[in-house]
This record gives structure tokens, sequence and C-alpha cells, in this order.
């Protein structure tokens, strides 16, 4: 028994740091994940981003989809795409991008294109107001 457990333990450690012997083929395997996934996406939309969230009363309110806001989940606010969709986040400063689902209408300020909450803010490396770029689904069909 003990000889069986010894002979587990050790493939495990021969296959766990056989993963991590070679770390220089990690990045191309990131870059190809990235590229496949950036594929089923398609540009939206573009502009300007704020934040809401704190301080501000909106914590724990009902948003337009039902759903109570909490300024520390991934959601955003946005004037005509369907309530529920995932679009992703571009920061057009320092490239991150960051997944988030339309849970609520907004922003109501003409010159912005998207209210995200703090915690999509911090992901993004953003600050109060923030050049972004919005990614939808190749497959969704949005005007």
């Amino acid at each position: 028994m003990l000889n069986n457990l010894m002979a587990i333990f050790l493939s495990f450690s021969m296959v766990h740091n056989s993963a991590h012997a070679t770390p220089h083929h990690a990045p191309k395997v990131a870059q190809a994940v990235h590229k496949a996934k950036a594929s089923l996406y398609r540009l939206y939309e573009a502009g300007i981003a704020s934040w809401y969230g704190i301080g501000d009363g909106f914590q724990g309110l009902l948003t337009a989809s039902g759903v109570r806001f909490d300024t520390n989940a991934n959601m955003c606010a946005h004037r005509f795409l369907p309530l529920g969709t995932v679009i992703v986040i571009e920061n057009t400063v320092n490239h991150v991008r960051v997944s988030c689902k339309i849970l609520d209408r907004g922003p109501y300020a003409d010159n912005r294109v998207l209210d995200m909450s703090h915690a999509v803010k911090v992901a993004l490396g953003a600050g109060d107001l923030t050049q972004v770029k919005l990614w939808v689904k190749r497959s969704e069909q949005y005007h």
C-alpha cells in the first residue's frame, strides 16, 4: 500500500514539475487562447465610460433587470444593449479587457457610452472617466 502511494506521489510530482519545466511555451498558449476568444467578438462601440455605486446611493437598489446592484460585482449599464448581454470592455489606454453583464440602463450623461460598477473600474485600471471599446459576440445582432 505504501509503495502504491509513493508511486502515485512520484508520478504526480513528475507531471507537476514537467508542466513547469517549459515556461517558454506558456506565452504562445496564452496568445493562441486570447486570439481564439478575440475572434468570437466584434467591436460594437467606443467612447467614454463612467462608474457608479460607491457613496451615491445605488448599492443594493434594484436595477432595470430586477437584480440588486452590487458595486463589487461585474455589472454595467448601457442604453440599448439587451439586459443580460455579456460584453467585453477594453480600456483603450492600458488595453486591459474585462467581461461585464449589462444589468441596468444608463448612463444618463450625453457624452458617455457605459456606466460600470466600481469592481469593473478597478479591474480595468480606469479613472473616473475612461476611454473604452465595447465588444459583443459576433453571433449577436445588435443595432
